[in-house]
């Protein structure tokens, strides 16, 4: 018999691991996914999904040939005049910094580069994930409520009062994860200060025209407007034809700073309006007329046009959730995606990140009978905890950076590093260069003078609280955030 393989979580993060299982080229798993939702289409999952050059090559890996030929279905390849690149403009229209990404013309091409350099594509989440649900046995309706692990097995314990016996449990059961609460019950959820307004809109031709005057054909754009908000926006060139008209689909997510966690259900109308009332501070020109027409498109109710689904929008609150803790015992249940490394989504890395860790998890599963699942586990939790903890950092700083600002985000970043068991700079475990090390104390403190971090009470300010992270047990002070969000 093989190994009964169950996962918590019809996400991307669950199902790209299912196909790495069911696909395996050696090995053979028996894979049974649950989901809470009661089918496919229950929930929005969201229009793009940015897939950088190593988050490809590890879906490469996990997918069988058949599925690598329809890739090109969700991730569709370069066309002229696109540019695969991500940019910050000023609410004046001026473009403040454009980071520079190498090119690929499509998904085989982008997982070639060499993963030191930067490069990505926008591809379309939805038929990623349907792409993703070919050929898995996903039982739907399935809540998960905890389970049970003896020496030999896990029992997944459901709403329904049904339960299933299987070898492993993987937890891909998302930010708010059941699986994860039992497994490490002093983990914490952190708010990360911010909240955002994410929603798709189609977009007709002559607008999307106006609006690429302003960014240039890059498929994703940051608009910085006052107090630290902004608007993402990303789209691909791809036009869609409804009803003899052309539109181009494009992501809005609007963002602001505020110490809300947990917003009341309003209604999508007040929403829209809430989001023109802030874009009609911004600095009025052309480019903020152009925004406010974008978010005028954005649905109050759900519609179905082109065989997507447009859903009204929602406020929010930006959470990050703690990685596998080093003292973490590992035994027949472990985790993946948000559920163990959730993040801000201004670097787009989160799912790139997953498909790595679910690489990670397949290979460590190789061993299973040499070494027994307990142990692969562990290996599994060892390899991916820096690499996860790199790219939740830097996903936070981008999140900071937006939306308070250069100096109080270096200055928080401080704050983390001293109340941390080990004293880093901005998160790094080790010096790049060894012979900075003798000279990192004077590195520190040049720094530390240089933005400002003396001024403790407002370096206090510049953090969001952390009084729910056993690592940074001192709970900091969030004023302004409370302040600006009473005045907004």
């Amino acid at each position: 018999m093989p190994p009964r393989i169950l996962i918590a979580g019809a996400g991307i993060s669950g199902l790209a691991l299912a196909q790495g299982l069911l696909n395996h080229p050696t090995k053979e798993f028996e894979v049974i996914v649950f989901e809470r939702d009661a089918g496919p289409q229950a929930r929005w999952q969201g229009h793009h999904i940015q897939v950088y050059n190593y988050g490809a090559k590890a879906l490469l890996h996990l997918l069988p040939p058949h599925l690598i030929a329809r890739l090109s279905e969700v991730l569709p390849p370069h066309i002229e005049n696109e540019c695969h690149s991500a940019q910050i403009i000023d609410e004046s229209g001026k473009r403040v910094v454009i980071f520079g990404a190498k090119q690929a013309k499509d998904v085989h091409d982008l997982a070639q580069i060499d993963e030191k350099k930067t490069a990505w594509m926008m591809g379309y989440r939805p038929g990623l994930r349907n792409l993703l649900l070919d050929g898995v046995d996903v039982r739907w309706s399935k809540q998960v409520i905890g389970y049970e692990e003896s020496e030999n097995s896990v029992r997944i314990c459901f709403a329904d009062g049904t339960d299933e016996v299987g070898d492993v449990l993987i937890g891909a059961d998302g930010v708010n994860s059941i699986v994860r609460s039992q497994k490490f019950p002093n983990s914490y959820k952190q708010h990360l200060g911010v909240t955002i307004v994410p929603t798709d809109v189609l977009v007709p031709a002559s607008l999307a025209k106006r609006y690429h005057a302003f960014a240039k054909h890059a498929s994703a754009t940051v608009f910085l407007g006052p107090d630290g908000h902004e608007l993402l926006v990303t789209t691909r060139l791809h036009s869609i034809t409804e009803d003899s008209a052309t539109f181009y689909r494009m992501t809005l997510q609007y963002g602001f700073p505020s110490a809300e966690t947990n917003y009341a259900v309003s209604s999508p109308a007040d929403v829209v309006k809430d989001i023109n009332k802030f874009l009609m501070k911004w600095k009025r020109c052309e480019l903020t007329d152009t925004l406010l027409e974008l978010w005028k498109l954005a649905r109050t109710q759900d519609v179905k046009v082109g065989g997507m689904t447009y859903v009204p929008p929602v406020k929010r609150a930006l959470f990050e959730v703690a990685g596998v803790p080093e003292e973490g015992k590992a035994s027949r249940v472990t985790l993946l995606g948000d559920s163990i490394c959730g993040m801000s989504p201004f670097r787009g890395q989160a799912a790139n990140i997953a498909f790595q860790d679910a690489v990670s998890l397949r290979r460590a599963l190789d061993n299973y009978e040499k070494e027994g699942f307990v142990r692969c586990i562990g290996n599994y939790e060892n390899e991916i905890r820096p690499h996860d903890l790199k790219a939740q950092i830097a996903s936070r700083y981008v999140c900071h950076l937006y939306h308070i600002g250069l100096e109080r985000t270096l200055k928080g970043e401080f704050l983390r590093s001293f109340s941390t068991r080990e004293m880093t700079l901005f998160g790094l475990r080790k010096w790049p260069v060894p012979i900075l090390k003798p000279l990192s104390p004077f590195i520190i403190a040049a720094t530390i003078v240089y933005v400002g971090v003396w001024k403790l009470e407002s370096a206090a300010q510049s953090h969001p609280p952390y009084d729910t992270d056993p690592r940074n047990p001192k709970a900091y002070m969030n004023s302004k955030l409370k302040k600006h969000h009473a005045e907004h």
